[in-house]
């Protein structure tokens, strides 16, 4: 298993270039055994296993955009629905994205917690804590949701490093740099234009596309063309 042993952030975060968490994806996805020849939908609940995780649905919040709660040490979840024993490497995911029947959103909700196990480590072990969803994240536990990117197709610059960090491992995860160039450069191809030209109708083509191959929210696929400079 690769392990991270890169500098850290004041706040303890992984600092990461872009090239480097491409790098580092690739190499994950390798070990698990990912082939883009085989299909391009990354089994995102099969890599959290890889990792060790534990995968689980509950309702968590009323609120539109919950994601998912993620476990850093053993702890106690409590929510207006109920009360959650949970171990470290849990993630547990809106029950109602499953109701919904939103395939595409829980596996970006499990690739999202899978980063938070992988770079995120606690700063301390075998606590029993209890927290609640409406109080602040901390070291052992994150509750995620996705308001700022479904409002906005971007990421704000108010969002959370670590909630920051976590979509653009989502992204690379399931969206490998390699086999996305290649089918967003063979689109460009077919239709007969550049970069420049991807705007409009074509651009919200492409994000359908990509959206239905790789198996990801539209709001995902059109990140990850930002985050390599499509558009």
């Amino acid at each position: 298993m690769i392990t991270y042993n890169g500098s850290r952030s004041i706040a303890g975060n992984p600092i990461l270039r872009q090239y480097e968490l491409e790098d580092l994806t690739s190499r994950l996805l390798y070990e698990y055994g990912y082939n883009p020849q085989r299909a391009l939908t990354v089994d995102a609940e099969g890599f959290a296993r890889f990792l060790g995780a534990t995968v689980r649905s509950a309702y968590l919040s009323d609120a539109p955009y919950s994601l998912c709660a993620v476990a850093l040490d053993a702890q106690t979840l409590r929510t207006d629905k109920g009360s959650y024993s949970l171990r470290y490497g849990d993630i547990l995911v809106e029950q109602a994205i499953l109701d919904r029947g939103d395939d595409k959103l829980y596996r970006y909700a499990v690739a999202h917690g899978a980063a938070h196990l992988y770079l995120h480590s606690p700063e301390s072990k075998g606590v029993q804590l209890a927290f609640d969803l409406i109080e602040t994240q901390s070291v052992n536990h994150y509750v995620c949701d996705i308001a700022d990117l479904l409002d906005s197709f971007e990421e704000l610059s108010g969002n959370d490093e670590k909630e920051a960090l976590a979509d653009n491992f989502a992204g690379c995860l399931l969206m490998p740099k390699s086999p996305f160039k290649l089918y967003t450069n063979a689109f460009l191809v077919k239709r007969g234009i550049n970069r420049t030209a991807l705007t409009g109708d074509v651009r919200a083509a492409l994000v359908d596309e990509l959206s239905a191959e790789f198996g990801v929210p539209a709001f995902a696929a059109l990140l990850r063309l930002k985050k390599l400079l499509y558009i």
